[in-house]
C-alpha cells in the first residue's frame, strides 16, 4: 500500500467516468475522490500516531489525514 498508489487509482477510476460521459470534469470535488479511495467505506481519520517518533507521513493515509492537526 502507498498513498500515491491509491490517490493515482481514484484519479484513473474519475478519468475513466469522465471518459465514458458518466462525470464531468465539474464533477471532480474532494468528496468524490474521497468516494474512490480503498478507504471509502471507513471513517476519516480522527488521529494518527506514528510510534516510532517521526514527525511525517511516510506515504500512508495522505489523502485521508490531510485535515489531522499536529499538536
Amino acid at each position: 500500500y502507498t498513498s500515491r498508489e491509491e490517490i493515482s487509482n481514484a484519479i484513473d477510476i474519475i478519468k475513466k467516468g469522465i471518459k465514458q460521459k458518466e462525470l464531468l470534469p465539474k464533477d471532480l470535488t474532494d468528496t468524490l475522490i474521497d468516494a474512490c479511495l480503498y478507504t471509502n467505506q471507513s471513517s476519516d481519520v480522527d488521529l494518527l500516531v506514528r510510534t516510532s517518533g517521526e514527525q511525517r507521513f511516510s506515504d500512508f493515509l495522505l489523502w485521508q489525514a490531510r485535515s489531522v492537526t499536529q499538536f
